[in-house]
């Protein structure tokens, strides 16, 4: 049976959209997004011009971000809701949003906004809630309860398509659930609020590092709950968790069965939303890239940066490199180093086919980064700006992935993402699983990083970094926080106790290696 579209391009009731974002990079990708599924689309960055907008009722629908600068989202439907022409009072209004609780639910409710898409954007999502709202039913297909994008994403640090480690994920993900449910069942049963909080807190990180939206979108409902001490209502929602999670397992195993790869046009649509990095950090434009590497890996290059804009310049012999503005090279370390004895001062990525510690040890010297097998498109341009962006970036930088990396992290499945990300980004991983074996291994060996959950047992995050802002020889060590947690005051604390950075979950694995190098620069 032939695959159906991801969407189903008819004509459509709902043609003109209004976008209200004071972000220009979301903004651009909502905007990719839209035009892509046949809506015609004006956008404006603020809430006074979004309300003078809609007053004219030119618009079947409008998309506005709650944080919008000078009057925000709520404020403007509430605008809207008593404008006096009844075409623009009654237009629907979509909110886009970085988090769902019950207090945003309240707030939107009460303003007059009918839906809401939560932030990062996807295409299925976006195409699912407009679709909800398109009178002339352009058909778009309910999505999966699993977000594709996030798994694939995971699962990209393993090799795509890898079969077995997908299962063993999932397998992971499928076996620690029912006992973890089982768990806020009976802390429910003895009233224990803090038990509560805490497994959800645990199974909101897990089940959206797999794309289990629905999952996590329900714990953090039940955090939010009864963050006050009280478990009123949460029986309900624990109800809706159970059913979430059979959903996720039907889901989870169907992707199991037949695998991550995707319909050409989802893929189609991928490529045309995916967020351009020369856009966003404005480093490539009318610089000139050159590669000294076999006519394959050139024009692996080329393909790559064709995407922003670029093209990758193949060159014969090295010594020609010198007034380029970014070198990749394919030699061995040694003619490397004659070129910088040279005088060769050009910023070089190494395309390392095996990154081995012996690699990651002379890069330094050489004012180097690299990047390994198989070469991403978006890990060889966010490459590629970090090094433009900053002439120090690969000599600091990959001296520092050299390092060792402490992980304190008591989930296995996210334990299993962040080792093997970290692992094959090129760093030495030493795991601990609660907070007291975090500062054993302190107290035993010295660190140029630590990443550390805040829920963990025995000693929490904050605990532990609170003890090495204490002890002299883990003092100056750079920390980053991972965690589900996403209150203001938890994120404030971390950074008033001496985080050096903070992550959420679920985490996009390039990210957090872009994260984590930079730190290690720093420090």
């Amino acid at each position: 049976m032939a695959s159906q579209p991801l969407i189903e391009k008819k004509p459509r009731g709902i043609r003109r959209i209004l976008l209200a974002d004071d972000n220009s990079v979301s903004r651009k990708v909502a905007v990719r997004m839209l035009t892509h599924l046949g809506y015609q689309v004006e956008t404006v960055s603020n809430g006074p011009d979004a309300l003078r907008a809609a007053e004219r009722g030119l618009y079947d629908l409008i998309v506005l971000d709650t944080d919008l600068p000078e009057m925000d989202g709520y404020a403007v439907t509430r605008g809207i809701r008593i404008l006096p022409q009844e075409a623009a009072r009654r237009v629907p209004v979509i909110a886009l949003i970085s988090g769902s609780t019950h207090d945003d639910r309240e707030l939107r409710e009460a303003a007059g906004i009918n839906d809401y898409i939560a932030k990062p954007l996807r295409v299925r999502p976006v195409a699912a809630v407009i679709g909800r709202w398109d009178n002339a039913g352009g058909t778009v297909p309910p999505p999966m309860s699993i977000d594709r994008d996030m798994l694939h994403s995971c699962l990209s640090v393993f090799g795509d398509q890898n079969p077995t480690v997908l299962q063993e994920l999932l397998d992971l993900f499928l076996g620690s659930t029912p006992p973890r449910l089982g768990e806020m069942w009976e802390a429910l049963g003895v009233g224990d609020a803090k038990a509560m909080r805490e497994l959800a807190h645990g199974l909101r990180g897990s089940s959206a590092q797999v794309g289990a939206t629905n999952m996590a979108q329900t714990c953090a409902s039940i955090g939010t709950l009864v963050r006050s001490g009280s478990l009123q209502g949460v029986r309900e929602l624990l109800d809706q968790l159970e059913l979430d999670f059979e959903r996720a397992r039907r889901d989870l195993q169907t992707i199991a069965r037949e695998g991550l790869s995707e319909r050409r046009e989802e893929q189609e649509a991928r490529d045309r939303t995916a967020l351009d990095l020369a856009a966003l950090h404005g480093a490539l434009s009318g610089k000139r890239l050159v590669a000294y590497t076999n006519r394959e890996v050139g024009i692996k290059l080329d393909e790559a940066f064709a995407s922003v804009g670029c093209r990758v310049e193949q060159i014969s012999d090295p010594a020609t490199a010198g007034n380029a503005d970014l070198f990749f090279w394919e030699g061995t370390l040694d003619a490397l180093g004659k070129l910088r004895e040279g005088g060769l001062r050009v910023p070089v990525i190494v395309m390392a086919t095996k990154p081995e510690l012996a690699l990651l040890e002379r890069l330094p010297s050489l004012d180097a980064d690299f990047v390994g097998e198989p070469f991403n498109t978006e890990d060889l341009q966010l490459r590629a700006c970090l090094r433009l962006n900053n002439g120090e970036e690969s000599s600091q930088g990959n001296g520092a992935s050299a390092d060792r990396i402490l992980v304190a992290e008591d989930d296995p499945l996210i334990a299993r993402f962040l080792v093997s990300n970290l692992e094959g980004s090129g760093f030495q991983v030493t795991l601990v699983g609660d907070g007291d074996a975090a500062l054993e291994a302190l107290a035993k060996e010295r660190f140029g990083l630590a990443v550390l959950d805040i829920n963990m047992p025995k000693a929490d995050g904050y605990a532990v970094l609170s003890q090495m802002r204490l002890r002299p020889a883990s003092r100056s060590i750079p920390v980053l926080m991972l965690s589900s947690r996403v209150q203001e005051h938890d994120i404030v604390r971390a950074f008033e106790l001496g985080a050096d950075d903070y992550v959420t979950k679920p985490f996009n694995p390039l990210e957090l290696v872009s994260r984590i190098r930079r730190l290690m620069r720093r420090h």
